[in-house]
């Protein structure tokens, strides 16, 4: 009675601290819903510290709930917004973690994953890991490709490219730019495509065509600062200041403009108008959108370890595996032995049977031979009779042996093996006056009953 009453009383514990939590969890619920409504106007979460707090508290929170089935893609979602947040803070190593947290949760919201796979490899092309980077855009494509975003899935290849060409495949990047020529005809993708193709050939000092694609994402209508930036540095590189300040001068001025943008033009600036002091270019300087946070680039050593606890949970996920397909090995190894043990056993079993109820018949004829004359127990000197007899005692052995188109002296032979007869003892009653010759006999019967000689005598009591 007493155990009854534990069990009761930790049951209502449990309520009521699932009744204590499920205010903390709604309120979770509503930041990570707000957070969302923010990311899809384009706006980021947590723009001061009190917003960072309060999300970082609804991930733990979430994060409390997440084995929960129902819970699985809030938590995904609160990943996102957070790591997207400490990513902002300058902390790839605690964002990379909480990605990959993500990736565990077991969520089945592929657009969520696509996200979280592009900023995993996001954070490996800042640390220089193009091969990963190229792996982790290649998981956000097919999430996307699940998830039917083929505009998105678009982006993706178009990253995936730019990694091959980080990695010295220009031909494979190239390739893979037309590939999604041909099969897209959505505006957004085919400027993002031409976009890439630009940034390409001005990475590789091809600047004439740099600017014709910039042009074509012109022709396309898309005035995208980005383009703007990369036909600047274009005409910095071929040496044509004037154009190149102009078009720098534009992306400053660009509200759209993100701050590498606006850096870049920046630099343009800088380089190329000599009039500028050190008091103008502050000015310049300010006008930059102020978007905290983005201020710079993570420093080298911390992007390392991030892409290390992702490597890590690489090969924690392979050395998973490998371990469970040993297991599954060694399981269907032993099974496979135990069934062949088995089996051998039965055979062995029923042999054994066959052996002993054999053996016993032939060894009751044998006495009752010994105790008689065997010529006139068999009508030994009368084929036809002896037959007879043998098929009677011993099982139909004569009509088996002739199927094997054995002749007399063979069949009589392989009655006197049964009947346990020496070879010199066989030699004598079928009138063989060289052992020689009867070794000739057992080898020729026994090819003809496609056994050895050896094996003859098992043969033999397995008819």
């Amino acid at each position: 009675m007493s155990f009854c009453r534990i069990i009761v009383f930790c049951i209502v514990i449990c309520l009521l601290s699932c009744s204590c939590s499920i205010p903390q969890h709604r309120e979770a619920q509503e930041v990570v819903a707000q957070a969302d409504s923010l990311w899809h106007e384009g706006k980021m979460y947590g723009v001061d510290e009190g917003d960072s707090a309060t999300l970082a508290q609804a991930y733990k929170r979430l994060k409390e709930h997440s084995a929960f089935s129902r819970q699985k893609s809030e938590y995904a979602h609160s990943c996102y917004h957070y790591g997207k947040l400490l990513r902002a803070k300058d902390d790839p190593v605690a964002a990379m973690q909480v990605f990959i947290d993500a990736t565990h949760s077991g969520t089945k919201d592929y657009h969520i994953l696509g996200r979280i796979y592009s900023n995993m490899g996001s954070i490996c092309h800042l640390a220089g890991e193009f091969q990963l980077s190229y792996d982790m855009f290649e998981r956000s494509a097919e999430m996307f490709l699940r998830n039917s975003d083929t505009l998105l899935y678009y982006y993706l290849l178009n990253d995936m490219a730019f990694e091959l060409a980080e990695q010295g495949k220009k031909d494979e990047a190239f390739a893979l730019l037309e590939d999604i020529e041909k099969q897209c005809v959505q505006r957004e993708v085919l400027v993002k495509t031409f976009e890439t193709r630009a940034v390409l050939y001005r990475t590789i000092g091809q600047n004439d065509s740099a600017i014709y694609y910039v042009n074509k994402m012109l022709y396309h209508g898309m005035t995208y600062p980005s383009g703007t930036i990369i036909k600047a540095q274009a005409y910095d590189n071929i040496g044509q200041k004037d154009s190149a300040l102009i078009l720098a001068n534009s992306v400053q001025t660009d509200p759209r403009a993100s701050y590498q943008n606006k850096f870049n033009a920046l630099y343009i600036i800088q380089r190329n108008d000599s009039s500028l002091d050190a008091k103008n270019m502050a000015e310049l300087a300010s006008k930059r959108e102020d978007i905290r946070y983005y201020e710079y680039e993570p420093e080298q050593k911390k992007l390392s370890q991030a892409v290390q606890l992702l490597t890590q949970d690489i090969n924690k996920g392979i050395e998973w595996l490998r371990l469970v397909l040993i297991g599954m090995l060694i399981a269907c190894g032993i099974g496979i032995v135990i069934v062949v043990r088995s089996k051998y056993r039965t055979n062995s079993q029923i042999k054994e049977l066959i052996n002993e109820r054999t053996d016993n018949r032939i060894e009751s004829i044998k006495n009752h031979i010994e105790g008689n004359d065997f010529h006139q127990v068999l009508h030994w000197n009368n084929y036809s009779a002896m037959k007879a007899e043998v098929d009677l005692y011993m099982g139909g052995l004569v009509k088996k042996l002739e199927a094997y188109h054995l002749n007399e002296v063979q069949i009589r032979f392989c009655i006197l093996t049964l009947l346990n007869f020496s070879l010199r003892k066989i030699a004598k009653e079928i009138h063989y006056s060289y052992p020689s010759a009867i070794k000739t006999l057992k080898k020729r019967t026994s090819d003809k009953l496609g056994t050895t000689p050896p094996e003859l005598k098992d043969f033999l009591l397995r008819l």
